[in-house]
């Protein structure tokens, strides 16, 4: 491809605002749920959040936690092929008209990946020991043998975007597109602009005078010293 053809692709990232939902999860018959099998699960509803829809599992004898209750996050939505970045935070709160316990608030908070392309739970499920049967006992948010969750759920989406195809010399698009940070760079960039430069120039009998090349020419050299910072 020659120089007079030359052109840069070019596309943009874009982060928008978080979205997030949240949903309240009450747990009754805590003392029961203790004597269930290691690793036994217990559904919550399907609920909406964030655009998607999901599910939490509580875990009153996670496998290799012994005396721990674990929480998890389940992706039901399928189809779902590129990672959800998602932050999740659970919070345990405190009962309707009973006082705010006197031990600060107990939450877990972390950063996960979803994505679901089918039945496949793989990818759509994550979890993590929220708290200790002990802590849990003295925390004051277990009250007639129940307490209450809050699940936090933000997903931060992202797109990528093609832009229009412009033409290597064009200045103002390469300072965003490219750094120049390579000498090799710098000087394809100025030699494509030279040529286009030249291209719009008339030539010297057709004009009658030599101020135009000459005033082009301090063009070109202009922004050659200003590509590579220093005189050559």
């Amino acid at each position: 491809m020659s120089q007079e053809s030359d052109s840069i692709s070019a596309s943009t990232i874009s982060t928008t605002a978080t979205t997030g939902g949240c949903h309240l999860l009450k747990i009754t018959g805590y003392s029961q749920s203790k004597q269930l099998p290691d690793g036994t699960n217990l559904r919550s509803c399907e609920f909406e959040a964030a655009g998607r829809s999901w599910c939490i599992e509580y875990v009153p004898r996670p496998p290799k936690k012994a005396e721990y209750v674990a929480l998890a996050l389940e992706l039901i939505t399928e189809g779902v092929g590129q990672p959800i970045n998602t932050t999740v935070r659970f919070t345990l709160v405190p009962h309707h008209g009973k006082p705010e316990p006197a031990t600060a608030p107990h939450y877990r908070s972390d950063r996960s990946r979803f994505h679901r392309t089918g039945v496949d739970r793989k990818g759509a499920y994550w979890s993590y020991p929220f708290i200790t049967w002990e802590g849990l006992e003295g925390s004051g948010y277990l009250v007639d043998d129940c307490f209450s969750v809050r699940c936090d759920i933000h997903v931060i989406d992202t797109s990528a975007v093609a832009d229009e195809v412009v033409q290597a010399h064009d200045l103002e698009r390469m300072g965003l597109a490219c750094s120049c940070t390579d000498d090799l760079c710098k000087r394809r960039h100025a030699s494509s602009l030279a040529l286009d430069l030249k291209k719009e120039t008339p030539s010297d009998s057709a004009s009658g005078s030599g101020s135009t090349t000459t005033s082009v020419q301090r063009r070109i050299k202009s922004i050659w010293f200003r590509l590579f910072g220093r005189k050559h």
